[in-house]
């Protein structure tokens, strides 16, 4: 991390490579995602669940189960607070990034009153550790603990499953026991992996490895999910999704802990969304927690954007090479807005290309018989720049 930030210093650093991280970073703490809510009903609060960016982004309802339990189980008040700690901009040693995502959540804890803070991230936690030891707080998995949970099903009980701890808690005792205990409660046996708590291996989300070096993400998480032939279980869910991403059966520990809600699900291997998906996720939960807990409904921004039709193979392909559907439509707007594309003369199919952040995306497209409806036949990126004279 010293070496990233020295090479962000000295102006050598390619930014290129982090910025898909970065701009992730920067939605979730955007007007798409960002939120900060005294419960219904109430000015002031005792208590402020941050769940972080990347769990409603996987599963939108762990974030509104969680905190539907806290409001209804805590007194004085819980507020939300929807948005990223800043991890990403620190991992690609963006001090001044990374600083200004920190000084966002400390001012609007301090408008919220200066509540206890209950988290549901690894990462953030360790995070508010470090840079935040003024915030009190501590992990969802403590309160949970305390209140008690629903009973599992009679056929769950007694069943043995290998447990994961994220790299993030790797010297969190109080987390590492706290998740045994309950584990144990609920009626599980638990399987140590031979490299576990604070010797716990990386899923290869951490550092940005999974954005940064494909090849060298999977080797990682393919040798943690070898450890063990047993279903795994973690308490987090970019451990839990890289894990099934590669077709290992994983259960995040709210799958149990919820257990009447999603152990109905016959197979701990659950869909992994992809990254469009999970942008999508998270101006779903705000928008359902907006109009559900506070009664207000959130305007869809409309915008001249076009449809695109793509089908299941190029989805795959955009999500391995981190391009979104946003992205496609993005480049299809400006080209039809301003005549920038070209006929390619093998097909009679449209290209056009468009810079994004620090990337340049390319589209290959046809148009449709419907207005403003275009069919995405292949799409890729690149770091250089188009000067266009």
């Amino acid at each position: 991390m010293n070496a990233r930030r020295i090479m962000v210093e000295r102006n050598i650093m390619p930014m290129a490579i982090h910025d898909f991280s970065i701009r992730d970073m920067l939605f979730s703490n955007g007007e798409d995602f960002f939120l900060a809510k005294h419960q219904p009903g109430m000015d002031s609060s005792s208590y402020l669940f941050f769940p972080g960016c990347q769990l409603g982004a996987s599963k939108p309802s762990y974030v509104s189960d969680c905190y539907s339990y806290l409001i209804e189980n805590l007194s004085g008040g819980v507020a939300l607070l929807l948005g990223c700690c800043g991890a990403p901009a620190e991992w690609a040693g963006r001090e001044d990034l990374f600083q200004k995502q920190v000084r966002l959540l400390l001012e609007t804890w301090d408008k919220l009153g200066q509540p206890k803070v209950i988290l549901a991230c690894p990462t953030c936690l360790k995070l508010f550790k470090k840079y935040l030891p003024q915030v009190p707080s501590e992990m969802i998995w403590q309160v949970i603990e305390k209140v008690g949970w629903q009973s599992l099903p009679p056929n769950e009980k007694g069943k043995t499953l290998a447990l994961h701890d994220p790299c993030a808690s790797r010297y969190d005792k109080e987390t590492q026991d706290c998740v045994r205990r309950i584990l144990i409660k609920l009626g599980y046996q638990i399987e140590e992996l031979p490299l576990n708590r604070e010797k716990t291996t990386c899923c290869s989300f951490g550092g940005l490895v999974a954005t940064v070096n494909k090849d060298l993400a999977a080797k990682i998480a393919a040798e943690r999910i070898s450890a063990s032939p047993r279903d795994y279980v973690t308490y987090c869910v970019n451990c839990r999704d890289d894990f099934a991403r590669l077709g290992k059966k994983t259960w995040h520990l709210l799958d149990l802990i919820f257990a009447s809600k999603y152990l109905a699900n016959a197979s701990a291997q659950l869909s992994v969304p992809s990254y469009s998906q999970k942008r999508m996720n998270r101006q779903k939960l705000k928008r359902n927690l907006l109009q559900n807990i506070w009664g207000i409904e959130m305007k869809e921004e409309q915008n001249a954007y076009p449809t695109v039709i793509i089908s299941s193979e190029l989805e795959e392909k955009m999500d391995q090479d981190l391009i979104l559907v946003e992205d496609v439509r993005q480049v299809l707007y400006n080209a039809e807005q301003n005549g920038k594309n070209i006929v390619l003369l093998e097909n009679g199919h449209l290209m056009a290309h468009w810079r994004i952040g620090l990337i340049t995306y390319w589209v290959e497209y046809r148009k449709t018989e419907k207005a403003n409806c275009f069919e995405i036949i292949n799409t890729y990126s690149h770091r250089m720049q188009i000067i266009e004279e």
